[in-house]
């Protein structure tokens, strides 16, 4: 948490996150990375979201296995934390406060850097796989920085992923500060294009299964 300030100190005071509450939150970060990290803790919710945690193996292996039962695995990333907030970038050295911050933002929460996160679960335990966002397909034509990329594993036929850029986890960054909203962005609870491609989804099984019968 102390090197996540360090690094991300500048970019957070052009969000306008004011220093004294970074300091704060930090001491109240140390304690919940404290409790984490025992067994008796009563926090297995935060336990089960990290990557290659007990709760991610087993769902990854019942992914593995299966062959029978169809899955949708949806994943969503937005690394850019600019875009979430009223900034003014007037200068470089504002530029790059933003690039560090957005840096150490995903190693905080993803343990690695140069990954993508949703701003609080890194996308590859969403999608049981590293993720893999080089081709990105427009999901609507008039707004182009809104994709996403359908993936179908070959030995798993019964699996698909489909992943969307620009999509929230929540509208605060919890990872930092739940008093912490942003701006602007849409989170993925409430995202039309989910909606729409998994009442398709759900539409094209119960047809297969209708022809099948």
């Amino acid at each position: 948490m102390q090197q996540f300030i360090s690094d991300a100190v500048a970019g957070l005071q052009l969000i306008d996150y004011p220093l004294a509450r970074i300091k704060r939150i930090s001491m109240i970060a140390a304690w919940v990375y404290t409790l984490a990290r025992l067994s008796w803790a009563p926090v297995n919710g935060l336990k089960d979201i990290a990557p290659n945690s007990r709760c991610l193996k087993s769902i990854y292996m019942f992914l593995q296995d299966n062959v029978d039962i169809p899955c949708l695995l949806i994943g969503t990333y937005q690394n850019d934390l600019l875009s979430l907030f009223n900034t003014d970038i007037k200068t470089d050295k504002d530029q790059e406060a933003i690039a560090q911050l957005n840096d150490a933002y995903t190693l905080f929460v993803s343990g690695k850097k140069g990954t993508k996160h949703d701003t609080l679960i890194p996308l590859a335990s969403q999608l049981w796989k590293e993720e893999n966002v080089h081709t990105l397909i427009p999901l609507d034509t008039k707004n182009l920085e809104h994709k996403y990329l359908p993936i179908v594993g070959s030995n798993h036929p019964p699996i698909k992923r489909k992943i969307y850029k620009g999509l929230l986890h929540a509208r605060n960054l919890i990872a930092i500060d739940p008093d912490l909203f942003v701006n602007h962005g849409e989170t993925v609870l409430y995202a039309h294009s989910i909606l729409t491609d998994l009442i398709q989804y759900i539409k094209g099984l119960v047809q297969n299964a209708g022809e099948n019968s």
